[in-house]
């Protein structure tokens, strides 16, 4: 062991220590031992035990998580993606909040009006660098379908191959970056 690389010894530490979170039931641990996995650090690149994290972590209802897998899901073209972005906003999931209002602006509504001005409200309050850009016009289409985990699984199962663009910064402060269509529309 003393052998290896100082570095190489410090990531199979902290993936210990990551994996033993998440077996306690750690979601944070779930989803940063998840990226490790679906990356390949500290061991070879596991996909499917990456997914399986994060539908863990979705599944106890974490908002992350929930946002993570729908992004997951759009890149798949899954039809339940909609539904997970949904409940990661209703979670409190920021990210996926913003996501709901600019589809809803689109016409592609998934909340309530209600829903969509209360969030609009929040991110203001909170100094979001975009809030001021989002309004509640646009439509809702309704609530989407119930969510079929099955469905969702089979998916994502296949990772996604899709490049990556080049980032564009939105605000300098807070650090905000945008990357078009890299992981949805939004």
């Amino acid at each position: 062991e003393l052998r290896r690389p100082r570095a190489e010894r410090a990531t199979a530490r902290a993936r210990a220590q990551l994996e033993a979170a998440a077996s306690r039931g750690s979601n944070a641990a779930r989803l940063l031992l998840a990226s490790t996995v679906a990356q390949g650090i500290g061991d070879a690149p596991d996909w499917s035990r990456a997914v399986a994290l994060v539908l863990q972590a979705a599944r106890a209802k974490d908002p992350v998580a929930l946002r993570q897998l729908a992004f997951l899901a759009a890149m798949s073209g899954s039809a339940q993606a909609d539904r997970l972005l949904l409940d990661a906003a209703r979670s409190g999931d920021g990210i996926a909040a913003v996501a709901v209002i600019r589809r809803h602006r689109r016409g592609e509504g998934l909340a309530t009006a209600a829903e969509i001005i209360h969030w609009i409200e929040a991110l203001k309050r909170g100094g979001h660098p975009l809030a001021d850009a989002l309004t509640g016009d646009g439509a809702s289409a309704g609530e989407p379908t119930a969510l079929d985990w099955a469905s969702v699984e089979q998916d994502i199962r296949e990772q996604p191959k899709k490049p990556p663009a080049a980032p564009a910064r939105v605000s300098e402060r807070p650090a905000v970056w945008r990357i078009e269509g890299l992981l949805s529309p939004d």
